[in-house]
């Protein structure tokens, strides 16, 4: 079930504590090893390039799965496909080798396509994203959320980000699903406070549709929290400006890409 660049797994054994998660309905049994028993947590637009999807093979439940265990590099490679939706194939080999990351499209839990990138840096790009079933897996087995992929140059885009951090500052990420979760949380909050009038502020603009979540937050190693959005050549003044009044509800700064 493939290695590791920087150790086999007889020297990850050594040094994390395996617990077994028994998915109970479908009889499969995944064993994960971790350094605790808490584990934190649209089609394509015709002019920015051509994806081409290698069939995808359907998880079937009573094959014999190749992916039976899942070590530190696993849940690193599960979360960077799990938080930028398309990752390349160099990204994903920052943490699986070859014969690893072929188990996964064999189990039907990640799914290769070959994305050609147009302009003057045109190229054929592998890139991976997860199934249905991948998503569930990490839902599951990870307690991980998913984020929706929509097409391979905004996501390497949003990937670049995520892959140029450090392991402590993409622990901070947070999703744009997440980012929703946290602006209601602070609603709440102000409601509970009897700050009515800034909460209902803050839910008129949500329901307005004024207040757009970013792609991405996280947290500097300096402390500072960092809005990440990627944009495309749709996004007009009212977009960025509901990106930007997100930004302020989240307490971060707004950072722009370019897809």
């Amino acid at each position: 079930s493939g290695g590791h660049p920087r150790g086999g797994v007889a020297g990850e054994a050594a040094i994390y504590r395996t617990f077994v998660l028994y998915e109970k309905a479908r009889g499969n049994r995944f064993t994960v090893c971790c350094a605790s028993p808490t584990i934190s947590a649209p089609p394509l637009d015709p002019c920015r390039g051509e994806e081409t999807r290698c069939p995808a093979k359907e998880a079937d439940p009573m094959a014999k799965k190749r992916i039976t265990t899942l070590y530190p590099r696993d849940k690193n490679a599960l979360s960077a496909l799990a938080r930028c939706g398309y990752v390349s194939r160099e990204q994903l080999g920052t943490f699986l080798r070859e014969k690893r990351v072929h188990a996964y499209c064999k189990d039907g839990l990640v799914e290769k396509s070959v994305y050609s990138r147009p302009g003057a840096k045109a190229q054929d790009i592998e890139v991976y994203r997860l199934t249905k079933a991948g998503r569930e897996l990490c839902r599951r087995e990870l307690s991980l959320p998913t984020y929706c992929a929509q097409n391979p140059a905004h996501d390497l885009v949003l990937a670049d980000r995520y892959f140029s951090l450090s392991q402590s500052e993409r622990e901070t990420w947070r999703t744009e699903s997440q980012s929703r979760e946290d602006v209601y949380a602070e609603i709440r909050q102000l409601r509970d406070q009897g700050e009515e009038e800034r909460a209902g502020e803050l839910w008129a603009k949500l329901q307005e549709g004024r207040l757009s979540m970013p792609d991405a937050v996280y947290t500097r190693s300096d402390g500072v929290s960092v809005a990440y959005e990627v944009t495309t050549g749709n996004y007009g003044q009212e977009e960025i400006t509901a990106k930007v009044e997100a930004a302020e509800a989240l307490g971060a700064e707004i950072e722009f890409s370019r897809a």
